[in-house]
């Protein structure tokens, strides 16, 4: 149109026509970066939606591993403790019926003083 208008020496016109393209041009560059950053923009949404679920989900597995290591070890525990008990008891046990059956051994001073005590009886016979 534009060329147009030069042929037929509409000078003003074609000037118009010459800035309405350029208009059109600038609102169409315009344009296309609105729709590259809303393209970028969606893209990087998507990407912290994807980050957020492999976190999540990453979280969520390790806390299912760390709870069942945490029973078992605490399961562990509970049994340790009470086959502990049961030993110290056992070793007490042993340990009494061990001083209960011993018969202690006379001191040498006792054995002297029952010495002296049976010469005497002798003696007194």
């Amino acid at each position: 149109m534009q060329n147009k208008c030069v042929a037929s020496n509409k000078f003003v016109e074609a000037e118009l026509c010459k800035t309405r393209i350029e208009q059109f041009k600038k609102k169409e560059k315009q344009k296309l970066l609105e729709e590259l950053r809303n393209h970028h923009e969606r893209q990087r949404e998507q990407l912290d939606i994807e980050k957020k679920e492999e976190l999540d989900k990453f979280n969520s597995e390790w806390d299912d591993k760390y709870f069942r290591l945490r029973d078992e070890y605490e399961q562990k525990e509970a049994g340790m403790q009470e086959n502990q008990k049961k030993e110290l008891e056992d070793k007490q046990l042993e340990i009494e019926a061990e001083i209960n059956n011993l018969v202690p051994k006379p001191s040498s001073e006792a054995i002297n003083l029952n010495c002296i005590l049976e010469n005497l009886k002798k003696l007194k016979e």
